[in-house]
């Protein structure tokens, strides 16, 4: 068997390593590629859980003024202490709606039994000030 030369060799090892080296490089891009979409997913769901505690902070400060505006008036019988109140009521739906939007893929949320009670909560701090009118009068 005659001896093989070098630059022969040299050829089907240089194509080896060629193709080895390209197909490193496509696995390492694919590899890249799909953390960078987990990390975009990942950066994504962050985001939105964090508006969706703004969200949520806000739904409870428009709450805390309404149980402000409402204890002030009943206790002092002064109507500017419904200022308060009265601008709680206007954005703690429109807030709370939001942050329906905002979660409406997620039924663990359970926002209707959350809505229900702020509801209820704002019915009795308006009988609350009906009656400290009544009273009053």
């Amino acid at each position: 068997m005659p001896p093989v030369s070098r630059q022969r060799l040299a050829l089907p090892a240089a194509t080896f390593l060629m193709l080895f080296g390209l197909a490193l490089f496509v696995a390492l891009a694919w590899s890249s590629h799909a953390s960078l979409r987990e990390l975009e997913s990942v950066t994504d769901a962050r985001s939105r859980s964090r508006s969706g505690l703004l969200l949520a902070a806000e739904v409870m400060s428009a709450l805390k003024d309404v149980e402000t505006g409402q204890r002030g008036y009943v206790l002092t019988g002064d109507e500017h202490y419904l200022v308060p109140f009265e601008s709680g009521t206007r954005g703690l739906e429109e807030r709370f709606e939001a942050l329906r939007r905002m979660l409406a893929d997620l039924p663990q949320a359970r926002l209707e039994t959350v809505w229900t009670l702020v509801d209820r909560r704002v019915v009795l701090a308006e009988r609350n000030i009906a009656d400290r009118r009544a009273y009053a009068a």
